[in-house]
């Protein structure tokens, strides 16, 4: 018979109360180990613990990426931003400066910002147009931006609700419907159309420090985080 040396943590005949299937000449297991007290050194067989190294590396790490994601959302949300540069297609996007309340540098260059709002909500820069109510969602470290249709829609029907009022206080026989024709209606006309071509993909989101880029497939936006604030209360 056979005789084998247990220094500690040899292979020692299998023990009276070990585990039943882990008996070192069965197929396909490594060799169990045990200690000189005859409990079990490890509880895992060598070829369990390589055949699930794998899917549990691969799960590690889509939960770190999914936290760097989530870092990158909360920071995009706290932080209002300014736009430097823009490119649609390989060619510069001509952002329109805001109407109103305008803040510049001292170059006189405008600051064109953009925020996005823990309700969804977003103010998309215009190009050749006003700047544009929208919603954004994200996905992990994808965004995607759309044109906010209800809040347009609510504008232009309490603008006609207000036409009615003004027609039925001057016109007490409510025989002359107001003429709506006028009222701004930009999700009917399209008018925002050719603008959503270039918001309209899904964005992969990178944030590296103060500086923000947005990347879609046609689109790429860069901005940088506006400190302007933080400088005014400087030194209070």
């Amino acid at each position: 018979m056979k005789q084998m040396r247990d220094n500690g943590w040899g292979v020692p005949p299998p023990h009276p109360f070990a585990p039943q299937g882990y008996a070192r000449e069965q197929a396909g297991y490594g060799f169990p180990l045990y200690s000189s007290a005859g409990l079990p050194a490890c509880g895992v067989p060598l070829q369990s613990v390589t055949r699930n190294a794998g899917p549990r590396t691969t799960a590690i790490l889509s939960a770190c990426l999914a936290l760097v994601g989530c870092s990158h959302i909360q920071d995009l949300k706290e932080s209002s931003w300014i736009l430097t540069e823009g490119t649609y297609l390989d060619k510069p996007i001509a952002f329109k400066a805001p109407q109103g309340f305008q803040i510049a540098d001292t170059d006189g260059n405008v600051f064109i910002h953009l925020a996005f709002f823990d309700d969804g909500s977003t103010v998309l820069p215009g190009i050749k147009c006003d700047d544009l109510f929208g919603q954004w969602r994200a996905e992990g470290n994808t965004v995607t931006l759309t044109l906010d249709s209800t809040k347009y829609e609510h504008i232009r029907s309490s603008t006609v609700s207000t036409l009615r009022f003004n027609s039925v206080m001057t016109d007490s026989t409510f025989t002359h419907e107001p003429d709506t024709s006028g009222v701004d209606d930009p999700i009917g006309t399209g008018r925002y159309t050719e603008v959503m071509n270039v918001y309209g993909s899904p964005f992969e989101l990178d944030i590296d420090g103060d500086e923000l880029v947005l990347r879609s497939s046609t689109t790429t936006i860069r901005a940088r985080k506006d400190h302007t604030l933080d400088k005014l209360f400087e030194g209070l």
